[in-house]
């Protein structure tokens, strides 16, 4: 909650409270190297935690991200959401709505690790880590601020109004 977050005062004894309703998945440390079942169920975590009332996907993975930083990324609104997955971006500014929905939430985590796993990239990773020893794929990946199209085998969800 202290990577750049628009949390209210008291947020974290706030996570404390409501920890007991977080999803028992077994979360693995390591590499970014993910399943598609893996990143349904770190969806369906941060979901969890997006259905308290005052938590989005932005703060629940700025949370989660300092326990696993080489597997959860933080999905900001407005770099992951509003910029990286939005393709009018950057001619249509980015928006700083509140994500909560697990479809949209699992739609990034899938094209995160498709481009964290392009075999064009292959090549770039032990170049990135020498200049950046202490930084993770998805570190590097999300500093880089590049978009990249969606994989081609992910359906594209419709966000709403709300939630999205």
């Amino acid at each position: 909650m202290l990577i750049n977050s628009r949390c209210r005062t008291g947020g974290d004894e706030r996570v404390r409270k409501w920890s007991h309703a977080r999803s028992q998945v077994a979360i693995r440390q390591g590499p970014w190297e993910t399943t598609d079942e893996e990143r349904q169920a770190l969806a369906d975590m941060i979901g969890t935690m997006t259905s308290w009332p005052w938590v989005g996907a932005s703060l629940a993975t700025k949370t989660l991200h300092k326990k696993r930083p080489r597997l959860i990324p933080v999905l900001d609104n407005e770099a992951i959401f509003g910029a990286y997955m939005n393709p009018l971006w950057p001619e249509k500014p980015s928006l700083a709505d509140t994500i909560k929905a697990v479809p949209r939430i699992k739609e990034a985590l899938d094209w995160i690790a498709h481009d964290l796993t392009r075999p064009e990239n292959a090549s770039v990773w032990p170049q990135l880590h020498m200049i950046e020893p202490t930084r993770s794929r998805i570190e590097l990946e999300l500093e880089q601020g590049v978009r990249r199209p969606a994989p081609a085998a992910s359906a594209p969800v419709e966000p709403t109004a709300r939630g999205r």
